[in-house]
């Protein structure tokens, strides 16, 4: 029925891997004297129990089921520190304390439950909240700060601004621990103009993989939740979230309004100075480069608005320096706010300036339906730009390129490059085409003649 892991910790069974010599990470953490261990466990396995029985009465009501979840994120956040050895801290951050006051909001949430309300569903401040992923059924934790005077129920098409805010490297960053700061410390990103979503990432990957996924899971969830206009949603980040952000905003350009990197990375190869040492990487592990360096997607920007912050003094300046002269060669000029005398912290001056300047995007929704699209990529993986998607490549991990124009209602200019087929998808409610005659494409040096503009406003053609 329901995948809950609970059954390895009421047997008593560790989930702690043994890897010889390799280092763990993250690392593991102090002794829990047997005292607070016997506690937390108990405590632990009664909140468990008392979500399984919420799941059993409420197996037929998905909406029920969806509510739980944010039950289980507390009942993971000490599962998992407890079984996986992940408790760093009795001093000035009590994490104990945190398990019990965590175990003690799981129970709340459950009796809020039984009684049929979730009052954190209407919670302004910070609030956090969990969804179950698609990729392993496990549930994920994220963090929402919602401003005081948040509008839960605004008239139609009155949507909320969201910023996305990706979280720095730290090595000790459990859930537990993530938790704790998504109810304690709003983040360096405070706004009344905007709902902040704090995703966990999967941990400290810097949002790669399943912790790419989780961007676009938690994203799906707040909008169930939530009314936020899709036109205004921006990316920010900073350290290891600025390298988020600076994949996010390249790899993803048409999902965002804006975003605002903050140091981090930008690729591999100068950044971590792999051709430095030995053993150099083979040729196709640098091929493979191309899946995630963001330079090589520079051109996406033509499709998102970037505002850069780096320190004078930090070394992670580099990343905004490169994005500069890649940005530079697709006709793009990055606007790079630099704090005098900073290392690798912003400045209030410099925050300043950023936060204006978002909001001046942000007063301006995204046109979903850009005239013109220049859109990069070197893999099927990352193949939309708004209302183009790439359906064939003549090579992988190589440079792939279409310029897509409008000229008029009834006619494309395209230019491709190791495109082998594409699909143009323009719904209803697009102010470009027109219902009527033929579309005319010009794709390169061919002239091909599509089906006209369906009766309600929309068109769709494929090329193979």
């Amino acid at each position: 029925m329901f995948k809950f892991p609970i059954l390895a910790l009421f047997l008593g069974i560790s989930l702690i891997p043994t890897f010889g010599q390799t280092p763990m990470n993250p690392p593991p953490g102090i002794p829990v004297p047997p005292e607070i261990r016997e506690q937390l466990e108990k405590e632990t396995r009664e909140l468990g129990k008392t979500i399984e029985a919420l799941q059993t009465a409420n197996r037929n009501d998905p909406d029920m089921l969806d509510l739980i979840n944010d039950v289980i994120v507390y009942y993971n956040a000490v599962h998992y520190a407890l079984e996986l050895d992940q408790f760093y801290s009795d001093k000035k951050e009590d994490e104990f304390a945190v398990a019990f006051r965590h175990l003690k909001t799981g129970r709340e949430r459950a009796a809020n439950l039984k009684q049929g309300t979730a009052p954190w569903t209407r919670q302004t401040g910070m609030v956090v909240r969990g969804y179950r992923s698609r990729i392993d059924d496990s549930v994920q934790p994220y963090g929402l700060v919602i401003p005081e005077d948040f509008d839960f129920h605004p008239t139609y098409g009155n949507g909320s601004r969201l910023d996305i805010w990706y979280h720095g490297r730290g090595n000790t960053l459990s859930e537990l621990k993530f938790i704790d700061q998504r109810e304690t410390d709003p983040g360096k990103l405070i706004t009344d103009k905007a709902i902040v979503l704090h995703p966990f990432g999967r941990y400290c990957n810097a949002n790669k993989f399943a912790g790419e996924t989780d961007t676009f899971e938690a994203l799906e969830h707040v909008k169930k939740h939530y009314p936020i206009d899709s036109h205004r949603i921006s990316v920010r980040g900073f350290s290891m979230g600025g390298a988020v952000t600076w994949h996010m905003a390249t790899h993803h350009a048409g999902l965002w309004s804006a975003a605002a990197p903050g140091a981090g990375f930008a690729e591999t190869t100068i950044y971590a100075d792999v051709m430095a040492k030995d053993p150099k990487p083979a040729w196709y592990e640098l091929m493979l480069y191309n899946l995630y360096d963001a330079t090589k997607y520079a051109a996406n920007l033509h499709q998102c608005p970037v505002i850069a912050y780096s320190g004078s003094e930090d070394k992670q300046k580099q990343a905004a320096d490169i994005m500069a002269e890649y940005m530079a060669k697709e006709g793009l000029k990055l606007q790079h706010i630099i704090g005098a005398g900073m290392g690798h912290k912003y400045d209030d001056i410099s925050l300043e300036i950023i936060n204006r300047t978002m909001d001046g995007w942000a007063s301006q929704p995204k046109d979903p339906f850009p005239k013109k699209i220049e859109f990069v990529t070197y893999t099927l993986r990352y193949n939309q730009m708004q209302w183009l998607t790439i359906d064939g490549l003549e090579e992988h991990w190589k440079e792939a390129r279409v310029e897509a124009e409008i000229v008029d209602e009834y006619k494309f200019q395209i230019k491709t490059q190791n495109i082998t087929g594409f699909t143009i998808d323009l719904p209803s409610g697009n102010p470009i085409l027109k219902s009527g005659g033929e579309v005319l494409l010009n794709v390169d040096d061919a002239q091909i003649k599509a089906p006209g503009v369906r009766r309600n406003g929309s068109w769709k053609f494929s090329l193979v």
